[in-house]
């Protein structure tokens, strides 16, 4: 549509819905605006790989400028969204420790190049597994003891690995399991009654990062009252009464 000064144009998406209006100048005098596509500063480092913002400047101009996103792990990137409107958009979920590649192309009205960007490379950090949680034990056979414990989270690398350590002291552990993916461990030796132990599970990735959960618990002897704060305690059969006692 057009009138003595001015003309109309619109911006569509992919299914024809119009997104912006746009009043653009006398077109027998439109000049295509000469544009810099500029980035943010922090882009240049490391960014959460959990739904990261991408954004570009280009500055002010009269004229409607629609951008073509180009991005993946791969130089040159693919086309990876045509025709934003507005110059941000917020990725989806990237891997973590991982490098990326991306460029901006703007276009005009009239689907000319206005500017088009060199090939950035955007950085994503790592994030380490979430924490874990000892769980209660299913068993209290003192010689086949197992630990077991909640998987820890990691979604951007799948699921983690586990270091395992126990012992009396806190700082004389022994390593019990190294680099599992189980949640779970039989304790290679018999555990003492009235005794206490410490231990920690360490959760870490393909990448180094980790986290650590320290855990402590006692066993206490059905037959040393005193070991039972004092309590009358009545059991009956045959099995190898025993009690514990959790903490992390």
């Amino acid at each position: 549509m057009q009138d003595q000064v001015s003309s109309y144009d619109y911006v569509y998406d992919s299914m024809g819905n119009q997104l912006v209006k746009y009043i653009l100048p006398d077109q027998s005098r439109y000049k295509a605006p000469e544009l810099e596509i500029t980035y943010p500063d922090e882009l240049s480092k490391p960014v959460n790989p959990v739904h990261p913002m991408l954004s570009w400047n280009v500055g002010e101009t009269s004229t409607p400028v629609v951008f073509d996103l180009y991005f993946g792990e791969e130089s040159p990137p693919r086309l990876y969204k045509k025709s934003l409107t507005i110059s941000e958009l917020k990725a989806e979920y990237l891997k973590s420790n991982t490098k990326y590649f991306w460029k901006v192309v703007a276009k005009d009205h009239r689907n000319q190049v206005l500017v088009e960007s060199s090939v950035n490379v955007l950085r994503t950090s790592n994030i380490a597994p979430s924490k874990t949680k000892l769980l209660a034990p299913k068993s209290t056979d003192l010689s086949a003891f197992i630990l077991s414990w909640q998987p820890s989270k990691d979604p951007m690398d799948g699921n983690p690995k586990y270091k395992v350590f126990l012992g009396k002291e806190i700082d004389a552990l022994e390593e019990i399991a190294s680099s599992t993916e189980q949640t779970q461990v039989q304790i290679p030796f018999k555990l003492d009654p009235s005794t206490g132990y410490s231990g920690r599970i360490v959760a870490f990735d393909k990448h180094g990062a980790s986290s650590t959960t320290n855990f402590s618990f006692s066993v206490a002897d059905f037959d040393k009252l005193s070991d039972m704060g004092g309590f009358y305690w009545n059991y009956e059969g045959t099995g190898q009464w025993k009690a514990f006692s959790w903490s992390w």
